[in-house]
Parts: C-alpha cells; structure tokens; sequence
C-alpha cells in the first residue's frame, strides 16, 4: 500500500520543484509530465503478477502461446491482435511476460503523456485525477484493457479533425483496438460526441440519454453480450461509481458559478458595471471532453455491471481532462483553495475506495523480483 502513497507524494514533489525551476509553464508542464508518468510506469512495469486481479490469469495464458503454431495460435477467448501480440513477443522477440507486459505499460503510457500533454490544462492534477478515481486501478489489473484504451486516446485526436482521411483514421485505430478488446467497438459512438457539438439539440437531448440509457438498458446487454469474449463470472459494482461521475459532470458549471460570483465581485470593488461571465468564454476548451466523459456515463450505465464496464474507461478517462479545465479558470487564491480541498478529496478517496478496499487486488505491492 505505501509505494502507491509514496507515488501521490512523489508526484506533488514534483509539482513543487517544477514551480522552482522554470518559470515558463509549457516548460513545467513537460517537467512534470515526464518525471511523474515515467514512475507510474515503474510502479506498473516492476510489479509482480500477484498485483492486481486479471495478471495470474493473464501470465498463464502468455505463457502457453510459448511454441505454439502460427498456422493455428486461437488457444483462448482473448481477440486475434492480442493474441498475436502474444505470439511475436513469445516465438520471435523471446520475451518472458514481464517483459510483454512491461513493453505494453510502456506504449499505454506514452499514450497517456501524449493525451495529457495535448488536453490537460494541470497535468499534475490529471495524473492525481486519473490515479485515485479509479482509471490507474483498472490499468494494475487489464493489461488488454488498457492497451486497447491506449490506442483510443491517440486516436481522439484524429477525429477532432475537420478532414476526412484523418477522422478515418480514427476509425481504423478503433478498428485496432477493438482487436485487443472487442468491446471498444462502442467507441465508435465516441466519435460523434468529440466531433458535433449538438448546440441546438443539447438542452433536450443530453438530459434524456440517461433516461434513454436505463429503459433501453436489457436491449443493451443483449448487444454487449454479442461481443463480450470474457467467459469469466466477474462483475463490477458501478453504483457508488456513477455518483462520483455524476459529481465531476456537474463540478465544471459549479465552478463556473464561483468564478461569475468572483468577476461581480471585483467589478463591484472596482465600481464598475457587473458583467456576467459568458460560458462561450468559460467552457471553451473543455467541450469536447465533457461530451466525451457524459458518453462513458451512458455507456457505463448501459453496460451495468461485469467486465464490459471496463470499455467505458475509454470514455470516463476524459475526468481527467474535466477537472482541471474549469479550475485554471479562476483567481489565484481561489484556484489554490479549490485545488487544495480537490488533492484532499482525491487523496481520502483513493484510500478509502482504491487502497484499504483493496480494489482489484492491487495490494500488496510485491516487486516482480520478490514474486
């Protein structure tokens, strides 16, 4: 349990230093970004197959594709990419499943870095973000689950393009992915609300996919299961889940009433006219990924409870981006205020739900060397 604690404070440290050193913040965005995923990946790479629920199972089946044909290497329910991955690594790069599983960390959070360098405006708090709600602890246990996401969040960059060769290739990145996990295929529904803004419809649409998800959720599990490959009894309680979702859906626009009370305030001070603060100005920015983690919402309502909840992550890792977005909004001493009570929150959550629950079997951390 402690290198996961001493992680949280490693990163702050980080944060601190970055604010010594540079003093441009693109400069202390990279600082930060490298040092702090580059010891997530150390906690990911060097931990033994006993850390997390899935690796045991996931080690044994690596194991078995070790001289296995070409011609005929379908030896699981597992999707033919992974399996392939696991062939090349096993019969031709002679990797032991450390090693896979370490080259499979090391591309997934690269893909992390990248998304975090292009949409987070606070990467120290995306990364607090993305470890203490939960994302990190799936990724401890889902090696085929978190490539597959990897390779969505470098896709999302293609779709916000206004070109049709690029969007396709987010299309076909999707394609990719969902032949490591197949329920990714659902990503293709991501696509339309990264690219469409839905402005005229949204006061009406938005609030009814909720109520649209849970009447046609029996309809729903009926098409997950078509393309659920996972035979395993497993489920996933998403219910304390969908409220903490639901709270980061609705922090941006509680933000935002702070931060209109903040601007009449200083035009009151300053003795001049009130004027409102316009949430074209104030969202700008943060559109897209509130669209985008809504989606996850839906899709994890959608999905209900078992290990296709998993393939909402794609979506719900768009948290990491909406928290901070509307923070950086406001004055300085506001800003460190919230920012604060916010690292606490986190942190308190992390141990309560992640950490003494033992969520995933993520505890206790043995190095690969002591397994």
């Amino acid at each position: 349990m402690l290198i996961y604690i001493y992680l949280l404070v490693y990163i702050l440290i980080v944060a601190v230093i970055s604010k010594v050193l540079f003093k441009k913040p693109g400069k202390q965005k990279v600082f930060c970004l490298i040092l702090s995923m580059l010891a997530i990946y150390l906690v990911l790479a060097l931990k033994s197959p006993s850390v997390g629920r899935d690796i045991e199972g996931y080690k044994e089946m690596y194991e078995s594709f070790k001289g296995a044909s070409w011609s005929n290497y379908d030896l699981y329910w597992t999707e033919p990419g992974y399996e392939f991955l696991e062939m090349f690594f096993n019969n031709i790069l002679k990797f032991d499943f450390q090693g896979f599983a370490a080259c499979v960390y090391g591309f997934s959070i690269l893909s992390y870095s990248l998304f975090f360098y292009k949409y987070s405006e606070d990467v120290t708090l995306s990364i607090f973000v993305y470890i203490c709600f939960g994302i990190f602890t799936f990724d401890i246990s889902g090696i085929r689950n978190m490539l597959a996401i990897a390779i969505v969040l470098f896709a999302v960059q293609f779709a916000e393009k206004k070109s049709f060769w690029l969007n396709l290739c987010f299309f076909a990145l999707v394609i990719l992915a969902a032949q490591i996990h197949r329920g990714i295929y659902f990503c293709f529904l991501m696509y339309f609300f990264i690219h469409f803004s839905f402005e005229k419809v949204k006061k009406l649409l938005l609030p009814l996919f909720a109520v649209i998800a849970m009447a046609f959720r029996p309809f729903a599990n009926n098409i997950l299961s078509l393309i659920n490959t996972e035979k395993r009894a497993e489920e996933i309680s998403i219910g304390g889940n969908i409220i903490v979702y639901a709270f980061v859906l609705v922090f941006p626009f509680v933000i935002w009433s702070v931060a209109k009370y903040e601007m009449g305030a200083m035009h009151k001070y300053k003795g001049q006219n009130v004027q409102d603060l316009k949430s074209e100005d104030f969202f700008a920015g943060m559109r897209m990924p509130l669209r985008v983690f809504y989606f996850g919402i839906i899709t994890t309502v959608l999905a209900g409870t078992g290990t296709l909840v998993r393939i909402a992550q794609a979506a719900l890792v768009f948290m990491t981006i909406v928290v901070p977005a509307p923070i950086e909004k406001l004055e300085f001493k506001s800003r460190l205020m919230i920012k604060i009570i916010v690292y606490g929150l986190l942190g308190l959550y992390f141990y309560i739900f992640k950490l003494r629950a033992n969520d995933l079997d993520m505890c206790p951390y043995i190095f690969y060397w002591n397994y």
